[in-house]
């Protein structure tokens, strides 16, 4: 993803409404092999009564609308995002579900007192933050004694064969899970703040096929980047092709979740 840590270009365009992240969704709903979908399993490594809880980079809301049905009614959530765009999706697809507010909030420097949340969640979000140690310093403070923080990201492997595919095409990786806050360097940052850390991985793959899979793996690569050359784009399609029409696109999926404990 180009200028990952870029947090104007993230929340100016990236991320200024939930199109591109659809597309990437999209992508993983319809080809991942695990019977069970990434946001229910999230949602099952939420503490089971997560008191005051806050999300941050919530996005579209996802996280909540595919579990709505498995939210008790006396769950106080608090919803957020950089993007203005991002919280007025969040609020047209949750605003009437009781006990739940939406702000938005750069986690840098968030605008609420210290103490105030139980439970902090983060799906894939923190290694978008260029300024990781004051962001987990600020989580850490508006969490209180006995907290949790719920850090989603990806491992060194996630997306690798895709990378491979695009990276002599476009001249850089559609992704780079590993940088600033993976599953193998997001533990000692955590560790830095809170008092225990530990990992879990969620086990599955991709497999695309016929020409529908060709066409959201180019969506998802698409999706990514700020300017694609249409030459660069046109080849990158054919390589696709080729790869889908050998037996499917396998590509790995290296995800999880930290659980740090405060």
């Amino acid at each position: 993803m180009e200028r990952m840590t870029d947090g104007e270009y993230l929340a100016g365009q990236q991320y200024a409404s939930g199109a591109n992240l659809s597309a990437r969704r999209h992508l993983h709903e319809r080809w991942s092999e695990s019977a069970v979908d990434w946001h229910e399993w999230l949602f099952a490594r939420l503490p089971e009564d997560p008191g005051d809880l806050l999300e941050l980079a919530g996005g579209t809301g996802e996280l909540w609308a595919v579990n709505r049905g498995r939210i008790p009614e006396n769950w106080s959530l608090t919803l957020t995002d950089v993007s203005v765009g991002m919280v007025d999706e969040m609020r047209q697809r949750l605003g009437d579900r009781p006990r739940t507010e939406f702000h938005q909030a750069d986690a840098r420097e968030l605008p609420f007192e210290s103490d105030s949340f139980d439970t902090v969640v983060m799906n894939h979000a923190l290694y978008h933050v260029d300024d990781r140690p004051s962001a987990l310093a600020e989580i850490r403070r508006v969490l209180r004694r006995g907290g949790t923080l719920v850090a989603a990201t990806n491992g060194p492997a996630h997306m690798f064969e895709l990378d491979l595919l695009a990276a002599p095409v476009l001249g850089t990786p559609t992704e780079d899970p590993g940088v600033g806050f993976g599953l193998l360097s997001g533990y000692p940052q955590l560790l830095a703040h809170f008092d225990k850390v530990v990992v879990e991985r969620f086990p599955d793959s991709i497999v695309a096929r016929g020409t529908e899979g060709v066409e959201d793996v180019y969506a998802y690569v698409a999706s990514t980047l700020e300017s694609p050359e249409p030459d660069a784009m046109a080849e990158l399609r054919v390589a696709i092709e080729a790869r889908v029409a050998n037996g499917g696109f396998r590509i790995t999926k290296d995800v999880g979740v930290f659980t740090a404990f405060a």
